[in-house]
């Protein structure tokens, strides 16, 4: 890690279901912890797999504690902090400091409860701010270019949505 923050790479992301490792493991913190004092972006897969049902490794409550353990400096907790664990984001995640979430595969127009509604994605974008969350993809399992259509039929005003779209990354 020291040595990817020396040659310029801004950031890690971190998988723990592909990875099979809890991420609020002790192991997974030390990496967190090295990589915020190397001031890295991370970006951690975040709730459910659908590869892998059943699956907690990355669960919010397990983000929650690792949270707790080694409070984040540029953390991006992607699919909105917890793909198919909406409510419990809303609960214990929205607010954290340093904390940014994405929207890589969770705004998919389809009848799957999984994906999150246009309602509750605004009600998550108004709590933890627009500031705080990047436009993401997910690619190859969703298409950009309809993910920036399922974007844009969110009702945010034009100042969010831009700030959403690139602004934030930037």
């Amino acid at each position: 890690i020291n040595n990817l923050a020396k040659a310029g790479i801004p950031g890690i992301k971190l998988h723990p279901v592909f990875q099979r490792t809890n991420i609020d493991d002790t192991r997974y913190l030390r990496i967190i912890e090295c990589a915020n004092d190397n001031d890295l972006i991370v970006t951690i897969h975040c709730g459910m797999d659908i590869s892998f049902p059943n699956c907690d490794e990355a669960s919010v409550e397990r983000l929650s504690n690792m949270i707790k353990e080694v409070p984040p400096h540029k953390l991006v907790l992607a699919h909105m902090g917890g793909w198919s664990m909406y409510d419990e984001v809303c609960s214990r995640l929205i607010g954290t400091p340093h904390v940014w979430l994405d929207t890589a595969f969770v705004l998919k127009s389809t009848p799957d409860n999984n994906f999150l509604s246009k309602e509750k994605f605004v009600q998550m974008v108004r709590a933890h701010g627009a500031d705080h969350i990047l436009f993401g993809t997910d690619s190859p399992w969703y298409d950009q270019s309809q993910a920036l259509k399922d974007f844009d039929r969110i009702e945010l005003n034009e100042k969010d949505k831009k700030l959403i779209l690139g602004e934030n990354a930037n």
